[in-house]
């Protein structure tokens, strides 16, 4: 799975198919699970700000 994605391009994925972000956030934490708290809380808020859009 491609994981260098763009903003843009997540977004257009997201209103194409917004069922992907879900198995892509699953794969993602799945296989990220060393990310640090600080890291986690970054991706984190920037998830819940692409979901209100």
């Amino acid at each position: 799975m491609e994981t260098d994605m763009s903003l843009s391009q997540v977004l257009g994925d997201i209103k194409n198919d917004s069922s992907w972000w879900g198995l892509r956030l699953k794969d993602a934490v799945a296989n990220g699970l060393s990310w640090d708290a600080k890291c986690y809380a970054i991706h984190w808020e920037a998830y819940s700000c692409i979901r209100k859009l």
